[in-house]
Parts: C-alpha cells; sequence; structure tokens
C-alpha cells in the first residue's frame, strides 16, 4: 500500500500513515515516507502537531518549498447489530 502512494507522488510531499491504538488510547506512526519518523499523541491534531515539528528535524531542515503532509489514519471499530436495524 505504502509504496503505490509513493510511487507516484512528488519528492515534496510526506506521507504517514497513522492508527488508533484503543489500548494505549493513542495514535501511532504506523508508516512513513520519511526515515526515522515514530511518534504518537492522544489525538490526530496533536500528533500532526508532532509531525510537523518533527519532519524538518529529522530532514536538518532541508525541506523543500511548498512541502506537504499528507496523513492517512486508520482505525478499526465494531458496529453493533442494535445500529444496523
Amino acid at each position: 500500500m505504502f509504496e503505490d502512494y509513493v510511487r507516484g507522488a512528488m519528492a515534496r510531499t510526506f506521507y504517514v500513515w497513522v492508527k488508533w491504538d484503543d489500548e494505549a488510547q493513542v495514535w501511532y506512526t504506523s508508516e512513513t515516507s520519511v526515515d526515522g519518523l515514530a511518534t504518537e499523541a492522544d489525538s490526530l491534531e496533536r500528533l500532526r502537531d508532532r509531525l510537523l515539528t518533527m519532519i524538518p528535524d529529522l530532514l536538518d531542515n532541508v525541506v523543500p518549498p511548498e512541502a506537504r503532509l499528507h496523513i492517512i489514519a486508520e482505525t478499526d471499530d465494531s458496529i453493533p447489530l442494535s445500529a444496523a436495524e
């Protein structure tokens, strides 16, 4: 999946897949196009803020002009039978 997104992407777009850990109650990075990027936070907004700070640091502040961050969030929930009726 990751390679399909990156293959056709422009170099100035950074992709980060995040998942929800129900037990730990945090969003965490599961895949990314940025080497060494790993973090977690209790909300998507906080995670986004962390990513916007961490990516330039990991790239030694050499970020292309107009660089974009593309976050793909994934969570898995059960649908109660009563909701389907």
